[in-house]
């Protein structure tokens, strides 16, 4: 998924892996992906994009 992708892809390699972990615990945890999901389909709804 667009959202999840994103999301893991925002933990960049320069942090140490104890706090990337720690940070992807976070950002992935449930609950973080239906609000941007929404947004994205409200936009393709109104002929926008998802870019």
């Amino acid at each position: 998924m667009q959202v999840e992708a994103a999301l893991d892809g925002s933990l960049g390699p320069e942090r140490p892996e104890s706090l990337r972990e720690a940070m992807r615990y976070s950002l992935l945890a449930g609950g973080k992906r239906l609000r941007p999901i929404l947004c994205l389909a409200a936009c393709e709804l109104a002929g926008g994009t998802r870019e």
